[in-house]
């Protein structure tokens, strides 16, 4: 018995095993967190938070030049004992990704009092705004962070910051939601929870990386360093063009609120809200395979990045078919007991819930590939011509009338299928 703990113990003390297992009781937590949310909003208040979620999300794809990819290429190509370098290059990303944070909340505000009661049936709060707009600013600092500790080597403090994060979540929205059951406390919650965040992950990693590299990253940006980021322009353009690509996606939820109404928009909303919870076991994936992609890939090492790449494409499979089993054995029970007024989002969960497929057996291995190699430009004109599909197609349904919340979920397979089958199909 003593002998099989000791082999328990050792498995999950791989990064990989470590980050599923924390990202899996995360998961849980988001989830318990959604369900609390389901019981106290009803679908039109769904409707009015994807809005206003999708403006801003929109925002924030326009200012996103994924910066965390191009530090993690610059800090790999440092050689190891180069410490003072890697750390100069987390310095550089991080003062480039609090302006782009700084810029997104600033656009959010008039963009969303603007935008979205053209899509709503429903008045809006300037409050609700101001909430989305600073969640939406300091969480894009704090996903850079945590790229920025994995990057690191330091994939323990990662996992515990993220189950933090979904403790921290979990109880800021029950408090809120409690307090105020309605709107005001919905996006108030968000608001609390990435503004604390986003301060805690800064003070983690500004200790975890003095110990580590030597120097912290609160400090002033090194100038050389800063021009690196900034002559990689052609790398951050086609990165921005993939972003953008995400733009054109994240409108999605305006044309069915649209050309649907806001009971369908709030359907769909609520389904593609269960995905994004799915989908924190898929980052878990990503979080140990992409820096290590990367560093097999610049390192020359093919064996090493076939062997992941194989593993990516097994777990993705079983993932996927796992997930959309999940979505309609447990989902569709539980919907039908507890949350009857949803019962509507179960289908166009499971037809979400099967891109999960696709994001850890093909992503997972792709662009942690382009990335390294410098060769995103192509991906992200693919990515952008499936988005500019995929909302031709909402709209057409629209205009048919049969632009039901499943057939909205559907439409999100067109951009995969065109931005990856070429990858797919195409001689090794």
């Amino acid at each position: 018995m003593h002998l099989r703990w000791l082999e328990l113990r050792e498995v999950i003390r791989h990064p990989a095993a470590f980050l599923l297992l924390v990202n899996i009781c995360s998961a849980l937590l988001a989830l318990a967190q959604f369900a609390f949310t389901l019981s106290v909003l009803l679908p039109v208040d769904f409707a009015v938070a994807g809005v206003i979620g999708a403006i801003s999300g929109v925002i924030t794809q326009l200012f996103d030049a994924r910066t965390v990819d191009l530090t993690t290429r610059l800090y790999a190509k440092k050689p190891g004992d180069a410490l003072d370098l890697r750390s100069d290059d987390l310095v550089a990303g991080l003062a480039v990704q609090a302006g782009l944070g700084l810029a997104i909340t600033l656009a959010v505000i008039p963009a969303a009092l603007l935008i979205a009661p053209l899509f709503l049936e429903q008045q809006i709060s300037w409050w609700w705004v101001l909430c989305m707009a600073a969640a939406a600013g300091a969480r894009a600092i704090f996903l850079t962070v945590g790229g920025f500790l994995r990057l690191a080597g330091s994939f323990t403090a990662s996992g515990w910051l993220n189950l933090s994060a979904a403790v921290l979540a979990l109880v800021v929205t029950v408090v809120s939601l409690r307090a105020s059951p309605n709107l005001d406390g919905y996006f108030t919650a968000i608001a609390l929870f990435n503004v604390i965040l986003l301060v805690v992950s800064l003070a983690v990693a500004e200790g975890i990386l003095r110990r580590r590299l030597g120097r912290g990253i609160l400090r002033v940006v090194p100038r050389a360093a800063l021009i690196e980021h900034i002559k990689s322009r052609h790398f951050l353009m086609a990165n921005s063009l993939t972003s953008f690509a995400k733009v054109v996606t994240r409108c999605d939820i305006l044309v069915v609120a649209a050309l649907a109404g806001d009971a369908v928009a709030g359907t769909y909303r609520v389904a593609r809200l269960a995905y994004d919870a799915l989908l924190g076991l898929v980052d878990a994936i990503h979080q140990f395979y992409s820096p290590t992609l990367v560093a097999a890939v610049l390192g020359g090492d093919k064996r090493e990045f076939h062997a992941l790449k194989t593993q990516l494409v097994i777990i993705g499979g079983a993932a996927g078919l796992s997930a959309v089993a999940a979505s309609l054995a447990i989902l569709g029970p539980l919907a039908a007991m507890y949350f009857p007024a949803h019962q509507g989002a179960v289908i166009p969960t499971a037809v979400f819930a099967g891109l999960i497929t696709i994001n850890i057996g093909i992503h997972g291995w792709l662009w942690p590939q382009l990335v390294a190699e410098g060769r995103v430009g192509v991906f992200a004109l693919l990515s952008l011509a499936g988005a500019i599909v995929q909302v031709l197609a909402l709209v057409g349904l629209g205009l048919a009338g049969n632009l039901s919340a499943a057939a909205a979920a559907a439409a999100n397979w067109l951009p995969a299928l065109i931005t990856y089958a070429p990858y797919c199909i195409r001689r090794p």
